[in-house]
């Protein structure tokens, strides 16, 4: 069952559970692709349920704050910018606001799983508040080029044997995110993360049934140790 809450910042929240609800679970918070909303994320999740019997998660799919522009339906993180890994005038606020968003969600650190721009926003908040995250799943997704506040703490985290756990899902032949960013972002999370990374020969842009045991296999120790 899912249900639509607001939280104080105003966000719109799509809720439900992997598994029985308990106390204490582990918590998975989904963004969404542009022109696509929280109530898509969620179902996409939910597939993910006949691959973790016997454990839990609760889960919380984040709207994106704007209708997309140029589109009918939808919504967006951030708007128009110079080109894919390169800032938006309105990233810093977006990703302040996520942030919030995330602490309000959870007491401690919670599991991101994005997609295409979602996954970007994953990103973002990994490289700028690394201790809200224990782990991330980014598909079809890509990172900016621009140095992060936390790279060099990531870095630092990996070489010392504790690197966030990251699970980077992509078809090579993306028509969406072009090869150079897929290329970069690739090398970013493998040189600041404990990094699983897997292709997936004609996926195109979209999360696809193909992926979600991958998917519950890399999640299940994260949900498992919480």
């Amino acid at each position: 069952m899912t249900e639509i809450t607001v939280d104080q910042d105003q966000a719109v929240i799509a809720g439900g559970w992997l598994g029985e609800p308990r106390p204490g679970a582990a918590h998975l918070v989904l963004l969404h692709g542009f022109s696509c909303d929280e109530t898509e994320m969620l179902d996409d999740a939910l597939k993910l349920a006949p691959h973790l019997d016997g454990l839990s998660c609760r889960l919380s799919s984040v709207r994106g704050w704007s209708p997309a522009k140029g589109r009918s339906s939808g919504y967006e993180w951030v708007g128009p910018g110079p080109g894919i890994g390169y800032p938006a005038p309105d990233l810093a606020s977006s990703v302040a606001r996520l942030i919030e968003v995330v602490e309000a969600l959870h007491d401690g650190p919670v599991v991101l799983m994005g997609f295409s721009q979602g996954a970007a926003m994953s990103s973002e908040v990994l490289r700028h508040r690394p201790d809200l995250v224990a782990g991330l799943v980014a598909l079809s997704g890509y990172t900016l080029i621009p140095p992060r506040p936390a790279d060099e703490e990531l870095r630092r985290d990996l070489a010392a044997g504790v690197g966030v756990p990251t699970f980077l899902a992509y078809d090579e032949q993306d028509h969406v995110i072009c090869g150079k960013a897929l290329t970069w972002t690739a090398e970013y999370y493998r040189n600041h993360t404990a990094l699983t990374e897997r292709t997936y020969e004609g996926l195109g842009h979209r999360i696809s049934s193909r992926q979600m045991a991958d998917i519950a296999a890399f999640l299940a120790p994260l949900l498992a140790g919480d």
